[in-house]
């Protein structure tokens, strides 16, 4: 009976339809040109991908393929890169897998394909799977039928009704093909569980799915050569097992027809005409036409195309085969010590199975991908790091800039503000100051020469209006704007210097410490504070000061008092003091109203501001 293994390494393969041509001896290094491209980025990450894929087929028996990918895998899991190339990754390696044997990865690895493609919406999640094909080969190969059935029933409905999808166009390529290939194992394993009526159900299943395709080709007509050759190996079989050698015979040699047809895939095609040449043979050996049987073990010795050369496999059947002939010609030794040859050899190739299933190559497969997958995500966590650290390098730089910009406009902005105030404080001093003084002059002689109390109301006026333009002349000067919040620290500093002194403790308190005052009104009312801090304290006898200044959206509120005598006991009701403060705050357009509260003195003073 053969041995279908063989074949099902091209489950993946065929699908990506990208393999084809045989194997370039300079594989390797058109591979490490590339990569030596790549890295000095004279090829894009999606050209490399891409020129992967036209190498990466013809190393699929080859040990170095997985490290051959591994930049591959680096890009192809990159988040922008599209889904199609992590299937094919995981295709590659499924393929490689099972060239070498270890099936239990080559499951694991087409199941990994699947769920990357179903991720992308590449492929139905109702669609049949390939590690399904993989699993049915492990499970035949290992004679677990149950195992082997239990998964065709799993794909049952989904095959027997592609016949309808096809026929309406909704049927893929990968469908059919998984389909044909399922149907033909579950022909060969039936016939080796002696289930006749599962054997008849490929038959009849295979005949409605061709005839559909036949006359829907769609996408599936492509490989409708490949598909006709399965449905008469499917046929061969229950006709051979029903003893019909007449028709298992005509079966048995159209499908070898077929295979060598030129729209046969090519690929495909060294893997099937091994496993036909297997059928000839048991077939001509079963029923005793020697001749015949030598003929397809001579033509399966002369095959040299693809991986089907010189494996386990094929010199496992050249030796069995051999002995087989021998036995049948009574040449007894020969055919002894090629059959020990073949239990030999047959032995190292179950001993691969046998270990691929004790050491559990499908758990370490997956152990192995999620290391690969922690290695990646921790790169990508490291390059993410490293893009975040120059990311905050240049906000930094940008931030400085910005902030360096900003300073540079505000200071040629003050600059050019100062030179305008300078320019006017000029203008004031140089051109109206010597006017008022001129107005002055005139002023004062005719109120020597014709006094009058409107010559002195006017004379009076004059000084105030020189007292402003000073005050406005020194505002344009200074850089320093007088505050509320400077106006108290000065009277701060004032009562702290008293306390010293006499020990009259003040509490001062304000709100509204950042609002500018004018120079004129910062000079008044520090005159005017003084003024009453000096009344206090000479004629009070009081023990604390109370200051608070107040501002509202308008005006500026002070609050003066102290706790000594009252307002009817001061004798500086009658002195100038008071009347000075009157004087300050009429310049200031303000009011002032002095209030009799018993035991105490207070003052409220209330002035309008810009």
């Amino acid at each position: 009976m053969p041995v279908p293994l063989m074949r099902f390494i091209l489950c993946v393969g065929l699908l990506m339809n990208v393999i084809s041509g045989t194997r370039a001896q300079n594989t390797n290094d058109r591979l490490q040109a590339l990569l030596r491209s790549h890295g000095a980025r004279m090829v894009g990450d999606t050209d490399y991908l891409k020129g992967v894929d036209t190498l990466a087929p013809q190393l699929l028996n080859d040990d170095s393929l997985p490290q051959e990918l591994s930049v591959y895998r680096q890009i192809a899991f990159q988040p922008s890169v599209p889904a199609r190339f992590r299937v094919k990754y995981y295709n590659y390696l499924a393929l490689h897998a099972a060239a070498k044997n270890r099936y239990g990865s080559a499951i694991y690895y087409a199941r990994k394909s699947n769920e990357e493609a179903q991720r992308a919406g590449l492929q139905d999640v109702g669609q049949m799977r390939r590690d399904d094909l993989f699993a049915i080969s492990v499970y035949y190969m290992d004679h677990d039928y149950p195992r082997a059935f239990a998964v065709y029933d799993s794909l049952r409905a989904r095959i027997h009704g592609l016949a309808a999808r096809v026929s309406v166009g909704k049927a893929s390529l990968e469908d059919a093909y998984l389909a044909f290939s399922v149907l033909n194992q579950l022909a060969y394993i039936g016939s080796s569980a002696r289930r006749t009526d599962l054997v008849q159900e490929a038959v009849a299943v295979s005949h409605d799915l061709l005839d559909s395709i036949r006359h829907h080709p769609g996408v599936c007509g492509k490989y409708l050569t490949f598909y006709r050759c399965l449905d008469h190996r499917i046929q061969f079989v229950r006709a051979r097992d029903k003893g019909s050698a007449g028709d298992a015979l005509s079966f048995l040699e159209t499908a070898i027809t077929e295979v060598g047809f030129s729209d046969f895939p090519a690929y495909n095609q060294p893997y099937y005409t091994f496993d036909l040449y297997q059928d000839a043979f048991d077939f001509f050996i079963k029923e005793g036409w020697r001749d015949s049987a030598r003929r397809y073990l001579d033509l399966t010795r002369a095959l040299r195309v693809g991986v089907v050369d010189n494996t386990p496999l094929k010199t496992t059947f050249l030796l069995d085969g051999s002995a087989r002939l021998e036995a049948l010609a009574g040449d007894y030794p020969s055919a002894y010590s090629n059959l020990r040859k073949a239990y030999d050899q047959q032995d190292s190739a179950l001993n691969a199975t046998t270990s691929d299933k004790d050491n559990n190559l499908y758990a370490l497969a997956e152990a192995e991908n999620t290391r690969a997958e922690l290695v990646r995500r921790e790169e990508d966590a490291r390059r993410m790091e490293q893009a975040n650290i120059l990311l905050y390098f240049a906000l930094a730089i940008l931030l400085l800039l910005v902030l360096s910009g900003y300073f540079l406009l505000t200071s040629r902005s003050k600059q050019r503000m100062l030179r305008v105030r300078l320019g006017l404080a000029r203008n004031f001093h140089d051109e109206i100051g010597p006017m008022l003084l001129y107005a002055g002059t005139l002023v004062k002689k005719e109120a020597e020469e014709r006094p009058s109390p409107r010559m002195e109301e006017l004379k009076g006026h004059l000084v105030h209006v020189m007292e402003a333009v000073r005050g406005i002349t020194h505002d344009l000067k200074s850089n320093d704007l007088s505050t509320v919040g400077s106006l108290v620290r000065e009277i701060n500093t004032l009562l702290e210097k008293i306390r010293e002194t006499t020990a009259i403790d003040f509490t001062l308190r304000q709100q509204g410490a950042n609002r500018v005052l004018s120079h004129f009104q910062h000079t008044h009312l520090k005159k005017i504070i003084s003024e009453l801090i000096s009344n206090s304290i000479r004629h009070s006898g009081c023990s604390l000061i109370t200051v608070n200044f107040h501002v509202d959206s308008r005006h500026l509120s002070i609050q003066y008092a102290d706790n000594g005598k009252g307002i009817e006991s001061r004798q500086e009701n009658k002195g100038i003091g008071l009347q000075n403060v009157k004087e300050r705050i009429g310049l200031l357009n303000g009011t002032i109203q002095q209030h009799d509260q018993g035991p105490g003195y207070a003052i409220d003073l209330k002035i309008p501001l810009l």
